[in-house]
């Protein structure tokens, strides 16, 4: 993967580095070897090979091999490229291969989680194709952004938050599980979603009691065929968000979750229930 870090920031290139296990970078005088370097160990992604190779094919070449931390100590020549292999995940825990990420793994405010087994089928009624671009409005702990960047390696995810307690809680979690592809925004729906790029799937996991507005904005913005899901725990969002999609054309399914776990009680084990979940998938037409 061949990367400009020309006028596009250090952390969009980070995004694009971390995103492929082999890199090559033209840095500029601000976005340097040293900025990327320091970017990366942030993140936690310090398990990399590198080769600055400055002035190629000048009389003051030369190229130096080293790792991440080791670029933090050299001032690189104006004229240079970063080449980064990836010899091990590092500090970060990464993505895991599968859907399902335990709940307990994220940090969160209490309650405010959307639970594994719904995660995974509202990832499943996403139908997410690896370079669309998702809303996730209310993102809450970010546990949907950070599954779906699982099946975006190509795409990008908005995770809108207005909260500023969970805004941090999904900074922590972002950096634990080595996002790639997604940006945090912090702004009230749907006032923000102005300043964003159109989305191809859009997962609304709360509203602040703006739903209608948001459905309003997000039907505008969104092409045909693109799906809106939304996860509803009360009747009265269920019936505001079908009567909103099926006013506006959409094909809708609705799928109920009630979801049990079992919980150790002295030498047996009970079920302990929560609460149903609405799962509403609309597919514009």
């Amino acid at each position: 993967m061949f990367v400009s870090a020309h006028g596009r920031g250090v952390k969009a290139a980070v995004d694009r580095i971390v995103a492929n296990d082999k890199a090559a970078i033209l840095t500029d005088e601000t976005n340097t070897p040293k900025a990327i370097a320091k970017e990366l160990l942030e993140r936690g992604r310090d398990g990399y090979a590198a080769w600055l190779c400055e002035s190629l094919g000048g009389e003051q070449e030369r190229i130096i091999e080293t790792d991440v931390r080791g670029l933090l100590e050299i001032d690189a020549a104006p004229l240079n490229v970063l080449i980064l292999i990836k010899q091990y995940e590092s500090a970060g825990e990464g993505q895991s291969s599968w859907l399902g990420i335990p709940d307990e793994d994220f940090a969160t405010v209490k309650k405010l989680i959307t639970k594994e087994e719904v995660r995974v089928i509202t990832l499943a009624k996403l139908r997410l194709r690896h370079d669309m671009t998702l809303w996730d409005i209310g993102a809450g702990s970010g546990s949907v952004s950070i599954e779906a960047d699982h099946l975006l390696p190509n795409g990008k995810i908005l995770a809108i938050e207005r909260n500023p307690e969970c805004r941090e809680f999904i900074k922590q979690n972002l950096q634990k599980f080595n996002a790639r592809n997604i940006t945090l925004v912090d702004g009230h729906a749907p006032e923000c979603l102005d300043d964003l790029p159109d989305p191809d799937r859009v997962f609304i996991g709360g509203s602040g009691g703006h739903l209608w507005e948001i459905l309003e904005i997000t039907d505008r913005r969104l092409p045909a065929e693109g799906r809106i899901v939304l996860n509803a725990i009360t009747l009265d969002t269920l019936t505001a968000a079908t009567e909103f999609f099926d006013n506006a054309g959409y094909e809708v399914e609705v799928t109920t979750v009630n979801i049990s776990r079992t919980r150790p009680l002295s030498d047996y084990k009970m079920f302990e229930a929560y609460n149903p979940v609405y799962i509403i998938a609309a597919v514009k037409q």
